[in-house]
């Protein structure tokens, strides 16, 4: 449905934690200025711009949400208008990625560590993959820095004189 897509999107397209994906609420975005603001662990606070394709899905899923008789300002909820629970979250992944693929670790945290790769592997400096996934130190970024053997390929085709 509609709040699952949202939800992995965001969990994908933005390297969210699962917790920060709970906790997030439709005041945390700022559509004029194309960020939204997380809270992160211990309560840090960091910004991040939106892709522009989660717009479309946000507006979507807002509406049809709009029945829902709920008090509850967190932007995902459950069916009852609650807000999502860890498990759920988990479960709804998991379910997503049996469909998707044969990888074996299938969780939320997987979708943040493809995000982390992704980037680094597409050039973005370590330090700016830091930034966007809160994180306190390099160090924790660095176990995101494994490579594809694709990605080894081809960066020592570019660079090593023997390379085609």
């Amino acid at each position: 449905g509609l709040r699952n897509q949202l939800m992995l999107l965001l969990l994908y397209g933005l390297g969210l934690r699962r917790a920060e994906l709970i906790e997030l609420k439709g005041s945390d975005f700022d559509w004029s200025r194309g960020t939204v603001t997380i809270i992160g662990k211990r309560n840090k606070e960091r910004q991040l711009p939106l892709p522009m394709v989660i717009e479309g899905y946000f507006n979507t899923y807002h509406q049809a949400r709009s029945h829902l008789q709920s008090d509850v300002h967190h932007l995902l909820l459950t069916r009852k208008g609650k807000k999502l629970y860890p498990s759920l979250v988990y479960n709804i992944v998991l379910s997503y990625l049996n469909d998707a693929t044969t990888v074996v670790d299938k969780h939320p945290h997987t979708l943040r560590h493809s995000y982390a790769t992704h980037l680094l592997n597409a050039g973005v400096d370590i330090n700016t993959v830091k930034e966007l996934m809160g994180h306190e130190s390099l160090s924790s970024t660095q176990v995101y820095t494994t490579s594809t053997f694709e990605e080894l390929v081809k960066v020592y085709n570019r660079a090593h004189p023997k390379g085609s």
